[in-house]
């Protein structure tokens, strides 16, 4: 009876491992405390580009796309994180911004991407699972992750796009996203360009109706489910 129970645990542990929903939350959370203490100049320039690839491609394994196109897409997400690195390092004036746009818009377009996809592919599912919920979790926090692309093209364009209190780093967007996604709003950075205003404003409603249709319809499947 013991081993029974034994082996019925590993193969509960090996399942929750296996969850694909699980991987891409936890790699999602653990930016929250890694981003806001890499803001040394030896390392910061890897921190973002690294972290949106991470989150493209774990999104891309929670899909289960063809090898073929997951290889394609980390090739393409490779390339854009060396071309960051590479603008950053070398600091090309030339066509700075317009040059410094071309892996924020491969980020972009991969995140938009993956957050249609997972969204398409949860509404699909009859039966929803505590892992279906984290896949719910993780496009949320995914939509905070594209909005601080959307909001650093717009600083790269105009560096004054919005105003922050203290001395502007690579997280202040970052911090900016997810104040103004969950509506929290401190107030200590905020935007003064007409684009940035609208992006703000149009971050705020996808972020509500987001919890209140996606989430609330993923909760309410799950508990019906456990009640038959």
């Amino acid at each position: 009876m013991t081993l029974k129970n034994g082996v019925m645990k590993y193969l509960s542990w090996r399942a929750q491992i296996q969850n694909k929903y699980y991987h891409l939350l936890i790699v999602l959370i653990a930016f929250f405390f890694i981003v806001p203490f890499s803001m040394s100049k030896e390392i910061r320039y890897f921190v973002f580009p690294l972290m949106f690839l991470s989150g493209i491609l774990f999104s891309l394994r929670a899909l289960e796309v063809k090898r073929s196109v997951f290889i394609m897409i980390a090739s393409t997400g490779t390339l854009a994180v060396f071309l960051a690195l590479l603008f950053e390092f070398f600091n090309i004036s030339v066509f700075g911004a317009i040059l410094h746009e071309i892996p924020i818009v491969i980020y972009a377009s991969f995140l938009s991407m993956s957050i249609v996809l997972l969204i398409i592919k949860m509404f699909s599912l009859s039966k929803v699972t505590s892992d279906t919920i984290a896949g719910g979790i993780s496009v949320y926090l995914l939509l905070g992750f594209l909005w601080t692309v959307l909001y650093y093209a717009i600083y790269i364009l105009d560096p004054r796009a919005f105003n922050f209190s203290s001395q502007f780093n690579e997280y202040s967007l970052f911090y900016f996203s997810f104040s103004t996604l969950t509506t929290l709003g401190y107030g200590d950075i905020y935007p003064v360009n007409k684009l940035a205003m609208s992006f703000s404003n149009l971050e705020v409603i996808t972020g509500q109706m987001y919890i209140a249709i996606f989430i609330s319809r993923l909760v309410g499947l799950h508990i019906a489910i456990s009640r038959k």
